[in-house]
């Protein structure tokens, strides 16, 4: 660790030499020292390989979309009808014309017609519940007294 020498970069190779680490994931210190171990063994040993590796740095370009709601508050103003109930009295003669006063009048002398049947109806059916019950009782059998003198049974009939 005594042993580290500092470098003097342009800034314009030390930012091209960090945004190339930064594309491809390297780590910065160990890449510029792997680059200057294999620079000075090109300088010592001369290429030994006839292959040429050409790097090519990629450069990504992401575009990301970023959405913000924005909440924008207005006032408005909402008109609703409101309804009020009053009562009002209105006083108004009314004149009834003759042919409405006669028709008036036929009706209710058609009502008395009806409640007069009716009622002789009524008396009809109760007349008649009368005559059945009377009728009835003559059907049952009647029971009769005997002498006492006779041979009959005094039970004949009970």
């Amino acid at each position: 660790m005594g042993d580290l020498l500092t470098i003097k970069l342009t800034k314009n190779l030390n930012e091209d030499i960090r945004s190339y680490c930064n594309l491809n994931e390297i780590d910065y210190d160990n890449f510029v020292k792997q680059c200057l171990e294999k620079g000075f063994n090109i300088e010592k040993y001369g290429l030994l390989t006839k292959e040429v590796v050409l790097e090519k740095p990629i450069e990504i370009v992401k575009e990301v979309v970023i959405e913000k709601p924005i909440e924008i508050i207005k006032e408005v103003v909402i008109e609703k009808p409101v309804e009020i109930i009053k009562e009002v009295i209105i006083e108004k003669e009314v004149f009834i014309k003759e042919e409405e006063n006669e028709i008036e009048k036929q009706l209710q002398e058609t009502i008395k017609n009806l409640r007069q049947e009716l009622k002789n109806k009524n008396d009809e059916i109760l007349q008649l519940n009368e005559n059945l019950l009377q009728l009835k009782k003559t059907q049952e059998p009647i029971k009769g007294t005997y002498m006492g003198s006779s041979n009959l049974n005094d039970n004949l009939y009970k």
